[in-house]
């Protein structure tokens, strides 16, 4: 079983406690001070939250998760054609234009395709 990425701090320390290694011996072997980590517990830092979330996405793509169907569609601001990923939020769908960087509600959308061919 692969760890969740979403919390980094709390897999390290439940790895070095299965392997009875201390966090502070960690931290020093790694050359990293016990400080830091405890900050770290505490807040992730923006470097790491960027790693998280092209893990969930990598995790995503590998187990071939519905919720990363990339589309073709029509935006209904500018009426061109664009390239977006289907994602859910507060049980909605939408869709997710990394060239404008918005996301559009599904109803709103014009002229959907799907660029898998498996799915309709």
């Amino acid at each position: 079983m692969t760890p969740k990425p979403d919390q980094p701090a709390q897999n390290i320390l439940r790895r070095a406690n299965a392997l009875n290694i201390s966090i502070t011996k960690l931290c020093n072997d790694a050359g990293v001070s016990r400080r830091w980590f405890e900050y770290f517990k505490k807040r992730t830092p923006k470097a790491v939250e960027a790693y998280i979330k092209i893990e969930r996405v990598l995790i995503d793509m590998e187990e071939g998760s519905p919720s990363l169907m990339r589309v073709t569609f029509t935006c209904p601001n500018t009426l061109e054609k664009r390239q977006g990923v289907i994602q859910e939020h507060n049980g909605r769908q939408y869709i997710y234009c990394k060239d404008t960087n918005d996301s559009y509600p599904i109803a709103s959308v014009l002229h959907l395709r799907y660029n898998n061919p498996n799915i309709r």
